[in-house]
């Protein structure tokens, strides 16, 4: 492990930094952090391979999640495309019905003048 430093010594003099100042600012934050830093022999790097396989994973469940959304809704929109049909149907059939009845009365109508007629020409 290695600590790569860029930072080009400088003065700052507006804010009353000198160049000595500015390197020994540096110095002393490079010495507290490592006084907290913790024993690295122990460290173990991180396995991006499981983490991209995570990830993978996560995305596969996210994708399988939005097609069976679509799928919910696209079968929503079929039932309600369904009941619109269902419901065009009962009114075509309703309004077959309503005009046989006009018919019928217009039938026993023509049937009454007939009677009518003939009761008065007798």
């Amino acid at each position: 492990m290695y600590l790569e430093l860029r930072s080009t010594p400088r003065a700052i003099p507006h804010s009353g930094v000198s160049q000595r100042s500015y390197i020994d600012t540096i110095i002393k934050a490079i010495q507290l952090k490592s006084a907290r830093l913790t024993d690295f022999d122990h460290f173990t790097p991180v396995n991006t391979t499981s983490i991209t396989a995570i990830h993978k994973t996560i995305l596969l469940v996210v994708l399988v999640l939005l097609v069976l959304l679509v799928v919910l809704v696209l079968l929503v929109v079929l039932v309600l495309l369904v009941l619109v049909l269902v419901v065009l149907v009962l009114v075509v059939l309703v309004a077959l019905v309503l005009v046989v009845l006009v018919l019928v009365v217009l039938v026993l109508l023509v049937v009454l003048v007939v009677l009518v007629l003939l009761v008065l020409v007798l």
